[in-house]
Formats: structure tokens, sequence, C-alpha cells
């Protein structure tokens, strides 16, 4: 048997091996989205409608300095 057989058994070997692996894990992804599909994850009801004001909040900080992330007239956190 030559060298170049020899490899290209052992390459099918892998590749097969490797398609083995790839659907497994497509199959517990498939059952992990089972799992956690009736829990809804990041369901939102009760958010505020589009276009709504909300009242500035401020955040305090570990040394307690109130601070305010979000500053009014401005489109990026400060």
């Amino acid at each position: 048997m030559s060298w170049l057989t020899l490899s290209t058994i052992v390459l099918w070997i892998l590749q097969v091996m490797t398609i083995v692996v790839v659907v497994g894990l497509a199959r517990q992804v498939g059952v992990l989205h089972l799992r956690v599909h009736p829990l809804e994850a990041g369901r939102i009801e009760d958010s505020p409608p589009i276009g709504a004001h909300l009242d500035m909040t401020p955040v305090v900080s570990i040394r307690g300095h109130e601070t305010q992330v979000i500053v009014p007239g401005y489109l990026s956190l400060r």
C-alpha cells in the first residue's frame, strides 16, 4: 500500500468523523432550542411604547457619586 493511498484513507476517516461531530453538535443545538424556546427568552411585555419619554434616573457609582449615564440632547452614552 502506497503512502498516497494510506493518506487518502486517513483523510476520508477524518472527514467522516468531522461530519459525525457536526451532526451531533447540530442535534444538541436543536435540543437546546427546544428546551429554551418555551421559556421565551428575551420576551418583553412591560416595555414602554415607542417614542415615550422616560425619566432620567441617576446611577450611583461604587464610590457613592450620582451620575447620569444618558444625557438629554446627546445620542451616545456619556
